[in-house]
C-alpha cells in the first residue's frame, strides 16, 4: 500500500507539471469561459475517515481517487469505511456539501465521512485532549494558557449544540486541590477555572484577541451553566454559541490560588434528531383532577421526546372523559361543549387569567369552532382534532384542562397525540355519469382507482353517500380498484350525488355521479321550485306536462310514501297540459327540498320542491310572570304577532275565553290582560300558558301562582321603607355612566302601595346597575328563590336582551378589584358582560351571579312581580355570604331606562330554620341616665327561653321586658347596677345559634358618638376653615325630623377639615376601631369625596380611609350615612382625648349639616 501511494504522488508530480507552450482554452462548461489551463489536468480525491478512534474501524477503499481529463467525476464512490457502534450515512465535503459519484470535480478535494450511531443519532465527537497542561504555573488570577484542538478536518460545528469540558485543578505547587469544600477560609472547589473557544493560531493575549468565538464559559452557577463538582474534577456544560469551527481552547484560572489546570475531557455533543415518521403520543399518566367552579382551570406536566419539533406534525388530538361528581361515579352521557385545553409554560397549578403570559396560543374548545372538529368517539369521550398548530410558538410544559359547564366535575385526559402530515390518497375519476335506462351505454358499473401515493400504511375505511355508509354488497374492491356496482348506483334518485371514499389515513376523497334516466317517457317542467310556508307568500306551483305518446298514470311522494289526491292536493286532470300543485299540500311538506313524481305508463319525471318558511315568529313578553293572591299584580303580556294572527290561549289543554278569563286591549289588541279573578280561583303552583298564533309559531307564558309573598321567619327583605336605609351607599353603580336618579322616592303607582318607598333607576346605558346593601340572616347557599316588584316608566330595548340581573359579593361592588383595575369592579363595560374584560384575570363576572329573569319593559304604568328560583351551592364564591352583604340588581341592556324597583326578597329553601337576629348587635350606656336599651327580634320562627350575662340569668319583667315576640327593653334600672365595662348579654332560643347584645357601660369619662339632634356639644367639634356652628332645624327637600344640627359652612380654598373630639375607654386607642361613621347632608352642593384624618396634641397622622367617585355626598338636601373605614395609617397611641374627623377632597365651597358622628 506504501507503495501505491507513492507511485500515485509521482504520477500527480508528473501529471502536474506544465508545457509553456501548449496552452489552450479549455471549452469545457463546467469551467469559465476563458480560463487557462494546462493540456492535461489530474485531480484527487481523498476520502477521510472522520474521527479519531485509535481501533474497530476501517478505512474506504480505496482512499483515493483520481479524475482525468476530460473526465469531471470520478468513476464510482469507494467501498465505505466502517466504524463499530456507527453506520456510514455519506461523504461531505469540508463546507458540508454532500459529495456523490455524481459531483464535479474541478480541483483535489478531501471528502469526510458522515456518521449516525445505530440508534439513529449523529454521535459524540471527542477531542484528543494529551497534553492538556500548563506546563508553568499561573502568575496570577486570571492567567491563561491556550491548546490547540486536534478536530477532523470535515468537523462541521453546526451539526453539535453542546459541549463538555472537564478539568483536574493544582495548586501553586502542582499538587491537586482536594476537595470542593472549605480549606482553610478558601472555597477550593468551585469557580477555579473559565474556558473560552477561538479560532486562528497562536497564544496572544486574550483581552485583546480578534480570535475568540462566542462567549466566556464559567465552570459556576453562572449563565446558565451547570457544574458538577465530583472531587477536583471541574465541568462546563453550555450551549453552544458560535458557528465557526473552532481551532484553540483559552483556558484561564479564575482564582489566584490555582496554578496549573489540566484539561480531561473536551467532548462537543450533537443536535438531537427527530424526524418522526409516526404519530407521537404523550403520556397522559394521573392527567386527570376536579374542578371547584365553572371554567375551574387544572394544569398537568408535559414530557415531549427530545428534539420534539411542531414543524413534523399538521394537527393534535386530546381525548377526555367527563364525570358529574369528583369521585368519578359518573360519567356524563352527553359531552357537547363541555371542556377546553390550552397550552402553556412554566410550572404549577394557579389559576390564569387570560391575558397571562405562560399561556402558549388561545384556547382549543372541543366545540365545532373556527374551524375546529369535534368527534365524539365513545359516548362519554370528547375528542378535540385541532390542525391549527402555528399558535403553539413554543414547546409547552404544561397542559391546561378546563370545564366549560357547571355540571362537570372532573376531567381525565384519555390520551394526547400529535399527527405527522399524510400523503392522502387521490381517486380517478372524481366524476362519472350513470343511465337508469338499461338500454343506454351509461347503464353500467362505475370503475374507481385510487393512488395511495406510497403510503403503505393507509387503506380505504368506507364509502358513503352523505350520512349513510354503504353496504359492502354495493361495491367490490379488486387491489386498488373500487368497482361500484350497478344495481346500487339504479337506486339513487336523479340528479348528482356525492360518493366519499375515506381512509384510515388524510384526506377523504370524492366523486360525483350523475344520475339521470334516459327511459323514453313522458316531460314535466320545470324540474325544480320553491315554496314558501310564510301565510302571505303561500302560492300554487303549475306543473306543465308534454304526454308525447304516454299516459300520467298517478303524482307521488316517495320521501313520505304517498300518492296525490286529485281535487285535494292538485287540481287538474291527467292527460291536460298542466297540473297545478295546491299551496294546502305543499303547506304540510317538511322544511328542506322534496321531490315530486310524475309516474307515466313507461318512466317518471320528478320535480323537486324546497321548501322554506320566511315567517317572522310570533314574540310575547315577559315569558314568566308571578302572581301573589293576597297582593295582586296583574299579568300583563305585550305581544308581537308578526306573520302570523293570534288565535287563543290555553292553561295546558284548557282554552281561556275573553273576557272571563283575560282581556286585549291597546294597538292592534295585542295586550293580554288576565284577569285576577281567574287566577286567585287557581290552586298555588306553577302553570303554562300556550299563546297560539296562526303562523310564526306558539309561545308560552310560565305563571307560578302563590297564596302570599314568603313569610317574613322564612326570609330576608329589603323595602325600602327605613328613612336611613342603605347608610349611605344605595345608588353605587358600575358601569361608565351613573344613573340619573338613584334615591329612594314616593310610590310612583298607588295600587296596593300607596306611600310605600321603592328604589327610581334611570340609566343612561352600558348596563348599570344599583347596588343595594342586604342583611342576609343566613348564608346565601340556604336561599332557594328571589322575588321582586317592578313599575317600569319607560324603556327604549330595541332588540338587546331584558333580563334583570341580580349578582352578589362582601365588598362593595363599585370600588376597585383584586386585579388592580381602578375602573369598576368588573371592568368599565358594564355588569351584562358574562366574562373577563379589562384588568379581570380571577374575577369572571358568572361567578358572583346569583340569577336572572326575562323581564316585559312595554307593560309601563303597573307594578308587576317577578320572581327566578336560584342555586349557588356550587359557586364557592358566594355560596357562604351571610350577614351585611352587597347585590347588583340591575337590567343586561344598555339602553336608557326608567324604573322602580320595591321588596327585594331572599327566600330560605325548603327545610331550612335560621337562627334567631337581634337589632343592635351593640349598644353603650352611661351611668345615672334612666336610658333603656330597646332590642328588635327576628325570632325566624324560634322562642326566647331567657337571657343571660355571662352565666347569670336576668329576671323577665325586673331586668328586662319583653314587649312581643319581635321586642325587648333592657331596663336602664339593671344597667345602672353593672360595672364599667363591656358586658355580653346572651339572647337564649329553642333553637339554633343564639344572637348575643354587647354593651359597652361608661361612667360619662367615655365618648365615642355625638348625636347633635339632642347634643349641642359645642366644644366637640372645630374646623379648619369656614364657619362651623350649632343650629336648630334640617335640610329641605328629603329633610329628617326638624331637631339640632351641626352647619359647616366651607370655602373653597386650603384643605378643610372638620375635627371631633373623642375620649376613648381606658386601654383603647384608635387602632381598636374600624373607621367613622357620620350622617350628612349637602344643603347647596355636593362634593365627591372625603378622607379620614386623626389628631393628638399639635400633629395629626391621615389614616387615608376615603370615599371617591361622587359617592359621599350625591345630591343636595339629603341625608347620607357615610362609613368610612381607616385603611391604611398608623394611629398608633392615639389615646385618651383625641381628635379625628374628616377633610373634603374637592374645592367646592358650599353649605353642609351633620347630625350624627361616631367611632366604629
Amino acid at each position: 500500500m506504501k507503495n501505491k501511494i507513492l507511485s500515485v504522488f509521482i504520477f500527480v508530480l508528473f501529471a502536474s507539471c506544465k508545457n509553456p507552450f501548449f496552452m489552450d482554452i479549455l471549452p469545457d462548461k463546467n469551467k469559465k469561459p476563458g480560463t487557462l489551463i494546462p493540456d492535461l489536468d489530474t485531480y484527487i480525491v481523498t476520502f477521510n475517515k472522520n474521527h479519531n478512534d485509535t481501533e474497530g474501524f476501517t478505512e474506504a477503499d480505496p482512499r483515493f481517487k483520481t479524475v482525468e481529463y476530460p473526465a469531471d467525476t470520478i468513476d464510482e464512490l469507494p467501498q465505505p469505511p466502517s466504524r463499530d457502534g456507527y453506520t456510514f450515512t455519506e461523504w461531505k465535503t469540508k463546507d458540508g456539501e454532500k459529495f456523490t459519484e455524481d459531483t464535479l470535480v474541478t480541483a483535489s478535494l478531501t471528502v469526510y465521512a458522515q456518521w449516525k450511531t445505530q440508534d439513529g443519532h449523529i454521535p459524540d465527537d471527542h477531542v484528543p485532549t494529551d497534553g492538556m497542561k500548563n506546563t508553568s504555573a499561573f502568575t496570577k488570577q486570571y492567567d491563561y494558557v491556550w491548546f490547540d484542538l486536534n478536530l477532523a478536518e470535515g468537523f462541521d460545528i453546526n451539526n453539535y449544540d453542546k459541549f463538555t469540558v472537564r478539568a483536574n485543578f493544582y495548586d501553586t505547587n502542582n499538587q491537586p486541590i482536594p476537595t470542593n469544600a472549605d480549606v482553610g477560609g478558601s472555597n477550593y472547589g468551585w469557580g477555579l477555572g473559565q474556558i473560552q473557544f477561538a479560532k486562528g493560531s497562536g497564544t496572544e493575549d486574550p483581552d485583546t484577541s480578534p480570535n475568540l468565538l462566542g462567549i466566556k464559559y464559567y465552570n459556576l452557577d453562572k449563565d446558565g451553566s451547570e457544574v458538577n463538582t465530583d472531587a477536583n474534577n471541574g465541568t462546563v456544560n453550555k450551549e453552544i454559541t458560535f458557528t465557526e469551527k473552532p481551532t484553540r481552547i483559552l483556558v484561564q484560572n479564575s482564582k489566584a490560588m490555582v496554578g496549573y489546570i489540566e484539561i480531561t475531557e473536551i467532548t462537543f455533543h450533537p443536535k438531537v434528531q427527530f424526524n418522526p415518521a409516526e404519530d407521537v403520543t404523550l403520556s397522559v399518566a394521573n392527567m386527570g383532577g376536579a374542578h371547584a367552579s365553572n371554567y375551574f382551570w387544572n394544569f398537568y406536566p408535559l414530557t415531549f421526546p427530545a428534539g420534539f419539533n411542531f414543524a413534523h406534525f399538521d394537527s393534535f388530538t386530546v381525548k377526555a372523559k367527563f364525570y358529574s361528581d369528583t369521585g368519578k361515579t359518573t360519567e356524563i352521557a352527553s359531552n357537547t361543549g363541555l371542556g377546553q385545553i390550552r397550552f402553556a409554560s412554566g410550572t404549577g397549578n394557579a389559576q390564569m387569567g387570560d391575558g397571562d403570559s405562560a399561556w402558549i396560543g388561545a384556547v382549543f374548545y372541543n366545540l365545532n369552532e373556527d374551524g375546529r372538529t369535534f368527534e365524539t368517539p365513545n359516548p362519554n369521550e370528547g375528542t378535540i382534532r385541532a390542525t391549527d398548530l402555528a399558535r403553539l410558538t413554543q414547546i409547552p410544559t404544561r397542559l391546561g384542562v378546563c370545564n366549560s359547564k357547571t355540571e362537570v366535575k372532573y376531567i381525565e385526559i384519555t390520551s394526547i397525540t400529535f399527527h405527522v402530515p399524510v400523503t392522502s390518497a387521490v381517486i380517478s375519476p372524481t366524476t362519472a355519469a350513470f343511465d337508469k335506462y338499461t338500454s343506454n351505454s351509461n347503464y353500467k358499473d362505475i370503475p374507481v382507482s385510487i393512488n395511495y401515493n406510497g403510503n403503505a400504511a393507509n387503506s380505504l375505511s368506507s364509502i358513503r353517500n352523505g350520512a349513510t355508509t354503504l353496504e359492502l354488497s354495493n361495491y367490490t374492491v379488486s387491489g386498488s380498484t373500487v368497482t361500484l356496482k350497478k344495481e346500487y348506483l339504479a337506486t339513487l334518485g336523479l340528479g348528482d350525488h356525492i360518493l366519499t371514499f375515506v381512509f384510515s389515513k388524510g384526506d377523504s376523497k370524492t366523486i360525483t355521479i350523475t344520475v339521470t334516466d334516459s327511459l323514453p317517457t313522458g316531460d314535466i317542467f320545470p324540474v325544480t321550485a320553491t315554496f314558501d310556508k310564510k301565510p302571505s307568500e303561500q302560492a300554487d306551483i303549475t306543473v306543465n306536462v308534454t304526454y308525447y305518446s304516454f299516459t300520467l298514470t298517478a303524482i307521488e311522494n316517495e320521501g313520505e310514501d304517498y300518492t296525490l289526491i286529485q281535487g285535494t292536493d292538485f287540481s287538474g286532470n291527467f292527460g291536460d297540459a298542466t297540473i297545478t300543485l295546491k299551496k294546502e299540500y305543499l303547506a304540510t311538506l317538511p322544511l328542506g327540498h322534496t321531490t315530486l313524481t310524475f309516474v307515466f305508463n313507461q318512466g317518471e319525471k320528478g320535480i323537486t320542491i324546497n321548501v322554506v318558511d320566511n315567517t317572522t315568529l310570533s314574540v310575547i313578553s315577559p315569558t314568566s310572570a308571578l302572581f301573589v293572591k293576597d297582593s295582586p299584580q296583574s299579568v300583563v303580556v305585550t305581544m308581537t304577532p308578526n306573520d302570523g294572527a293570534f288565535t287563543g290561549i290555553q292553561n295546558g289543554t284548557t282554552p281561556l275565553t275573553t273576557p272571563t278569563h283575560y282581556t286585549r286591549s291597546g294597538v292592534g289588541d295585542n295586550t293580554v290582560t288576565f284577569e285576577n279573578s281567574y287566577l286567585e280561583g287557581l290552586t298555588p303552583g306553577t302553570y303554562t300558558f300556550t299563546f297560539y298564533f296562526g303562523a310564526g309559531g306558539d309561545r308560552q307564558l310560565i305563571v307560578t301562582v302563590m297564596a302570599s309573598m314568603p313569610d317574613p321567619s322564612r326570609s330576608t327583605k329589603v323595602d325600602f321603607e327605613d328613612a336611613t336605609f342603605g347608610a349611605g351607599t344605595i345608588g353605587y353603580t358600575y358601569g361608565d355612566n351613573s344613573p340619573t336618579t338613584r334615591e329612594r322616592s314616593g310610590d310612583p303607582d298607588t295600587a296596593g302601595h300607596s306611600g310605600q318607598k321603592s328604589l327610581h333607576i334611570v340609566t343612561t346605558g352600558y348596563n348599570q346597575a344599583a347596588i343595594v346593601p342586604v342583611n342576609l340572616t343566613a348564608e346565601l347557599k340556604h336561599y332557594k328563590a328571589f322575588y321582586f316588584r317592578i313599575y317600569v316608566t319607560s324603556g327604549d330595548l330595541g332588540s338587546t336582551p331584558n333580563n334583570l340581573m341580580v349578582y352578589a359579593s362582601n365588598t362593595n361592588l363599585n370600588t376597585g378589584n383584586a386585579a388592580g383595575n381602578n375602573s369598576s369592579y368588573f371592568g368599565r363595560y358594564g355588569f351584562g358582560n358574562d366574562g373577563v374584560s379589562q384588568n379581570q384575570t380571577a374575577n369572571h363576572f358568572s361567578k358572583l351571579l346569583v340569577g336572572s329573569v326575562s323581564v316585559d319593559f312595554t307593560a309601563t304604568g303597573a307594578w308587576q312581580y317577578y320572581k327566578f328560583d336560584f342555586d349557588v351551592s356550587s359557586k364557592t364564591d358566594i355560596m357562604d355570604l351571610s350577614g351585611p352583604i352587597y347585590i347588583a340588581i340591575g337590567v343586561n341592556n344598555q339602553s336608557a331606562l326608567n324604573y322602580y324597583l320595591d321588596d327585594l326578597i331572599f327566600e330560605y329553601e325548603d327545610g331550612f330554620t335560621p337562627s334567631a337576629s337581634i337589632t343592635p348587635p351593640t349598644a353603650s350606656f352611661v351611668q345615672g341616665t334612666a336610658s333603656d336599651i330597646n332590642v328588635t327580634i327576628t325570632p325566624h320562627g324560634n322562642t326566647l327561653l331567657n337571657i343571660k350575662n355571662g352565666a347569670a340569668t336576668l329576671i323577665s319583667g325586673t331586668d328586662y321586658i319583653i314587649n312581643s315576640t319581635t321586642s325587648i327593653t333592657i331596663n336602664a334600672s339593671y344597667l345602672n347596677d353593672l360595672p364599667v365595662g363591656t358586658h355580653t348579654l346572651t339572647f337564649d332560643f329553642d333553637a339554633e345559634t343564639d344572637p348575643t347584645l354587647t354593651i359597652t357601660v361608661n361612667d360619662g369619662s367615655v365618648k365615642t358618638s355625638y348625636d347633635f339632634s339632642t347634643d349641642p356639644g359645642t366644644s366637640a367639634y372645630r374646623a379648619s376653615d369656614g364657619t362651623l356652628s350649632y343650629i336648630a332645624g334640617a335640610p329641605g327637600g328629603n329633610s329628617p325630623p326638624s331637631n339640632g344640627v351641626l352647619n359647616y359652612v366651607a370655602t373653597s380654598s386650603g384643605s378643610r377639615a372638620i375635627y371631633f373630639k373623642f375620649i376613648l375607654p381606658a386601654g383603647q386607642t384608635l387602632s381598636n376601631f374600624t373607621g367613622l361613621r357620620i350622617q350628612i347632608a349637602g344643603i347647596n352642593t355636593q362634593y365627591k369625596g372625603a378622607r379620614i384624618i386623626a389628631a393628638n396634641g399639635g400633629s395629626y397622622v391621615e389614616l387615608s380611609g376615603q370615599i371617591n367617585n361622587d359617592n359621599f355626598v350625591q345630591s343636595q338636601n339629603t341625608w347620607y350615612t357615610r362609613e368610612i373605614p381607616f385603611t391604611t395609617g398608623s394611629p398608633g397611641s392615639y389615646g385618651g382625648t383625641v381628635e379625628v374627623g374628616f377633610r373634603l377632597t374637592d374645592n367646592d365651597s358650599g353649605t353642609y349639616q351633620i347630625k350624627k358622628v361616631e367611632l366604629y
